[in-house]
């Protein structure tokens, strides 16, 4: 019991390894000025980069960079620079750069956007929930004109789906699906025109939908749900404990 408690009170590095076994990446060249801690992804020519846009797909094949010894902070006061090669862990306990305190067990939002352009925000940082206001919001363009048009579109276990009815010009066919949505618990969706924008208590985690012919979709989060991650402890905000999954 002592010896959990020295463990728990012990000073955190980012990127320093916690107990148990772990899965390392061969070593990646990074494409940008990277902290430690942070958390980075694959890309096509086997490097690696910090996410930008990523899907929560994107984000299962990526990992949190370690802290090595002779990473001293460089000029850019940064562990890392663009062209360097960088190791990051996809699985195991690592301790992660964190923009709010978290509580044990929480789940781990990875930042893949900055909100404003705010310098002070890192992407690949980590985060509770998707942002300070614990909403995502998407916006929903009807393009079709058709009659009984099927506007097909899943979030995760839920179906927000809706066939319009006849004779209904694009911004009609907006105005009915938006009060469908409405409807359902957790969401909050207004039309304008043929737009209409939703807003969910919690992350959006689109799946199936129609073609852009029938409606767009455009949804540009500031953080996305890393799946199977979570933190271990309560800690401040600045750095805490992540058990990655795997």
């Amino acid at each position: 019991m002592g010896i959990q408690i020295l463990e728990e009170l012990a000073p955190y590095a980012a990127g320093q390894l916690g107990d148990g076994p772990h899965n390392f990446v061969g070593s990646r060249v990074l494409q940008s000025d990277a902290p430690a801690g942070a958390f980075v992804i694959p890309t096509a020519d086997n490097e690696c980069n910090l996410p930008s846009a990523a899907t929560a797909a994107d984000l299962a094949k990526g990992g949190i960079l370690t802290l090595l010894v002779d990473r001293n902070p460089k000029a850019n006061g940064l562990e890392y620079a663009a062209g360097e090669r960088g190791l990051y862990v996809t699985s195991g306990y690592i301790v992660g750069l964190t923009e709010t305190a978290v509580n044990d067990h929480d789940p781990v939002f990875v930042r893949v956007r900055v909100s404003g352009g705010d310098p002070a925000e890192q992407i690949g940082a980590l985060r509770p929930d998707v942002n300070e206001a614990g909403e995502d919001t998407a916006v929903l363009t009807v393009v079709t004109t058709d009659d009984g048009a099927v506007l097909r579109l899943e979030d995760g276990n839920t179906d927000l789906s809706f066939v319009s009815g006849d004779t209904q010009s694009a911004a009609d066919k907006a105005t009915a699906w938006a009060a469908a949505i409405n409807a359902i618990d957790g969401y909050t969706a207004t039309a304008d025109g043929a737009e209409i924008t939703v807003v969910k208590e919690g992350s959006f985690d689109f799946g199936s939908r129609s073609p852009a012919s029938v409606f767009t979709l455009a949804h540009t989060p500031e953080c996305v749900r890393l799946p199977g991650a979570y933190f271990v402890h309560d800690a401040a905000a600045g750095l805490a404990l992540v058990k990655l999954p795997g």
